[in-house]
């Protein structure tokens, strides 16, 4: 499965049944509508489309609140919380 979410926590692109939103500056949801607490997680920076990618260490784990959401985060160098588009894998 998988999510293309914008900088302002808006779904960009999915393998369908996704919902994402975010929480706060660099911290995002992504809902994908099924238990993932037994899989895996791969998050990287950058756009759904045509564009820069302005960099930025990512962040996914399990969503404590959720079972069906990864919750993910965006840092700057500094571990300063930064929004950023990213790109997010589930395997199960």
């Amino acid at each position: 499965m998988f999510a293309q979410i914008n900088a302002d926590g808006t779904l960009a692109n999915s393998s369908g049944g996704v919902t994402s939103t975010k929480i706060a500056m660099g911290t995002y949801e992504a809902d994908f509508g099924r238990n993932i607490t037994s899989c895996a997680f791969v998050a990287t920076q950058g756009e759904a489309g045509v564009g820069g990618a302005g960099g930025a260490i990512m962040g996914a784990t399990d969503r404590s609140v959720n079972a069906e959401a990864a919750f993910v985060t965006a840092r700057t160098n500094a571990n300063a919380l930064v929004d950023r588009a990213f790109q997010l894998v589930v395997v199960c």
